[in-house]
């Protein structure tokens, strides 16, 4: 959401102005305790701020959890959260007490905070244990999210670091190629930061709290356009039954079989081929070829309603899906990427009826085919509805298998045939007339 986004829904927002205000004025007239000792004991807790020592009181809680569970709704939940919504009115009303403030200029503080939230401009660097760039290999942009090495984060982030050297002169970074690590000195304490040596680099438009989980999505939406993009990937590319390792977190045992007794015997050791996605030369042309970089971008850029926000979404839960561990865990997260694709937005569709003769008529080679592949679709249905419903866990390997595989032809279908651009409804409309046997699209 961008600032003039909340701005315009906040302006009309009665109900949440309403409990900021109330939260507000209970703060003034019950809540600030002079008495350091009375407002520890408090039973609800207390705070400490430019105010002073603060009771929290039932108006404030009941006031303050309307106010962040109504803009936690109108953020969305990549700047929504609770507890920093919490936090924030907490803190603006110490100083506007401090400072005493009308309700009105309180108003104006908390709506300022939000927006400074809004206007942030994270990129975070994560350690990159999936994807790795031939030696001759330059940074790979794959929309919000680059792929590259230590050595080329370094180049990256050396302007930003002269400049707060300027202002901290006892700061600076270290750089160790052979052991991969990026350590941030000043004065004598030396911070380690998370590093390897290929990275991800991801813009992530969230708040802080959120980054992280925001950055691992959108590392998924990358990885699956990246497996989508290119036929040339070669034999260490995750299989649609592998489980694809974690694109940050590195597994040292490299798949190594765990300690096992079978009866009186033992068996230990082992491994497995750890998969990876390798850029070769080949794979980076086609990565880099203007029409897929165009259709990251699209992609990256979705508008809500459209069918790139559909994409977007399969696109991560297909990540979710290979690198789950539990079969029915895996069959779920792929089966939501087939729905992200196929359900319409509207109730009173059948979903599975409507899941099987729009997939079918996705992925179908000639009308004809149509009702088989529509089979496909129900067979998988019944597994993931035993799953939802009665919390079932019987999807077997070929079950996972054929989801995985249907969902990624649905969303190499949308990418290469749809209009990411289209609204959602109008995609699916066309879906349905073509369901009654024309050709589609």
């Amino acid at each position: 959401m961008s600032p003039e986004e909340f701005l315009k829904k906040f302006k009309s927002h009665a109900d949440a102005k309403k409990a900021l205000f109330e939260y507000y004025a209970a703060f003034q007239i019950s809540a600030v305790e002079s008495d350091p000792v009375a407002a520890r004991t408090s039973s609800l807790g207390f705070s400490l701020g430019s105010a002073g020592w603060v009771n929290t009181s039932e108006d404030m809680l009941r006031a303050s959890r309307r106010f962040s569970d109504l803009l936690t709704k109108t953020l969305g939940a990549r700047f929504g959260d609770e507890k920093d919504l919490s936090d924030l009115i907490r803190k603006a009303a110490h100083n506007a007490v401090s400072s005493n403030q009308t309700e009105k200029q309180f108003l104006d503080a908390v709506t300022d905070d939000i927006v400074d939230i809004l206007s942030q401009d994270f990129e975070i660097f994560l350690p990159n244990r999936l994807a790795y760039l031939g030696p001759k290999i330059t940074p790979l942009k794959i929309g919000n999210v680059k792929v590259l090495k230590l050595s080329d984060l370094e180049k990256e982030i050396q302007p930003v670091v002269a400049k707060l050297q300027t202002k901290y002169t006892n700061m600076s970074v270290e750089f160790d190629y052979e052991q991969h690590r990026a350590i941030f000195k000043q004065a004598s304490i030396g911070i380690e930061v998370p590093s390897s040596a290929m990275m991800w680099a991801v813009k992530a438009r969230a708040s802080k709290t959120h980054l992280y989980e925001e950055a691992l999505w959108q590392i998924g939406i990358a990885t699956s356009l990246m497996r989508l993009s290119s036929s040339k990937w070669d034999g260490r590319i995750p299989s649609f039954r592998d489980i694809e390792p974690s694109p940050v977190v590195q597994d040292r045992y490299a798949g190594d079989n765990a300690l096992v007794r079978n009866g009186q015997k033992l068996s230990y050791g082992g491994s497995k081929f750890a998969s990876a996605y390798i850029v070769d030369g080949k794979i980076s042309k086609d990565l880099r070829a203007k029409k897929t970089q165009s259709i990251f971008d699209e992609v990256f850029a979705h508008k809500p309603g459209r069918l790139g926000e559909q994409v977007f979404n399969a696109l991560g839960w297909l990540t979710k899906g290979r690198q789950a561990l539990d079969r029915s865990e895996r069959l779920l997260y792929f089966f939501t990427a087939i729905e992200a694709i196929l359900t319409r937005n509207n109730k009173d569709s059948p979903v599975i009826d409507t899941i099987a003769r729009h997939g079918s008529v996705m992925l179908a080679a000639s009308i004809e085919k149509r009702p088989g592949v529509a089979k496909r679709f129900k067979d998988l249905y019944a597994h993931r509805s035993a799953t939802v419903h009665r919390g079932t866990r019987n999807a077997s390997a070929n079950a996972v298998a054929n989801a995985h595989y249907l969902a990624t032809l649905l969303v190499f279908v949308a990418l290469k045939k749809g209009n990411l651009s289209e609204k959602h409804d109008t995609f699916s409309d066309a879906l349905s007339a073509a369901s009654y046997g024309t050709v589609w699209p």
